[in-house]
């Protein structure tokens, strides 16, 4: 499964800078988007994830591995699934985990960005790089 993200500002935490040049790159791609799962707070985070030690992993979705030999990012019958985001830390629901979530699926209008999950690289046509600083 590939991520990708609508807002050039979100992917650029992921493409780390040059060290010489201090320039990143995104990948500025067309997406064939099939049918899509939304995930949601309510119908995607139900209690299912697991940390490594087997504890459950609040604040994480249904569709979390911690292995990364056992990947469950795409519902079967599906062929993408988008995601509005926003960054939580370590505060889950009114509660402070001894943990970093990160960014979580949130309700629409609070999002701060969006992820897009395609089942395969054949949904992505790359149209440009895009540097920046």
């Amino acid at each position: 499964d590939i991520y990708t993200a609508f807002e050039a500002s979100y992917a650029g935490q992921y493409a780390p800078p040059d060290i010489e040049t201090g320039e990143g790159v995104v990948i500025l791609l067309a997406t064939a988007i099939g049918r899509a799962h939304i995930v949601t707070q309510t119908h995607d985070y139900t209690g299912q994830a697991r940390l490594p030690d087997g504890s459950l992993a609040i604040g994480f979705s249904d569709l979390f591995s911690a292995d990364p030999r056992r990947a469950v990012a795409m519902l079967p019958g599906f062929d993408n699934h988008f995601i509005p985001v926003k960054h939580y830390g370590s505060m889950w629901q009114g509660t402070v985990l001894p943990y970093d979530v990160d960014y979580q699926a949130c309700p629409a209008h609070e999002a701060t960005a969006h992820e897009l999950v395609s089942h395969g690289a054949s949904q992505l046509c790359p149209l440009a790089l895009c540097y920046f600083r």
